[in-house]
């Protein structure tokens, strides 16, 4: 084989590697969240995160034979953002996929912010903002994870007490435990 065959067949593999590097699922979605302006988890956006909760969450009958035999072997294929509950960069995700049409994706979601277990103070402001959110799950998870910080979310004080007169159950009744944990945070010595 000459130089010329070996340069030309070099070049051709590494500019075939690119392009499916290019197109590949991942790189799809980051160039789509980074043109909509998504936020970002591990440096995957909002919506490939959507997808793969749908994924996930697909019916065992729907779900492709290497997927089941996967799982058969003990390797989960759940995504990471449903399982990292120390990482407060999740809370926007999950407050964007929360608000998803699809209830199986609510649901898992809903259960994800349930084990989440903020512990920086830096969250406070993204809570209180939520707060003031048009879907009331969104103002219902940030009420709760507001009560889990505890005498960390001091300065929410007043937007749990705004959230107190919102016209959802759920969302009046999770402010109205927020303020009573805080309280006792704040009463311990």
């Amino acid at each position: 084989m000459t130089t010329k065959k070996r340069l030309t067949l070099g070049l051709s593999l590494v500019a075939a590697c690119c392009l499916a590097a290019a197109f590949s699922t991942p790189a799809f979605y980051i160039v789509r969240g980074w043109w909509r302006g998504e936020p970002f988890f591990h440096g995957l956006p909002s919506s490939y995160w959507q997808n793969a909760i749908r994924r996930w969450n697909t019916a065992p009958d729907e779900v492709p034979w290497w997927n089941r035999a996967l799982d058969w072997v003990g390797m989960d294929r759940k995504p990471a953002l449903l399982t990292d509950d120390q990482d407060p960069a999740a809370i926007p995700i999950l407050f964007c996929l929360v608000q998803d049409e699809d209830e199986a994706v609510q649901i898992a979601v809903g259960y994800a912010l349930d084990r989440l277990e903020p512990t920086s103070r830096e969250t406070v402001p993204l809570l209180v903002t939520a707060l003031k959110d048009q879907h009331p799950a969104v103002r219902y998870w940030a009420a709760t994870l507001l009560g889990r910080l505890g005498e960390k979310a001091k300065t929410a004080v007043p937007a749990l007490t705004l959230a107190l007169q919102d016209e959802d159950h759920d969302v009046h009744h999770a402010a109205h435990e927020s303020l009573a944990e805080i309280e006792v945070a704040e009463a311990k010595p």
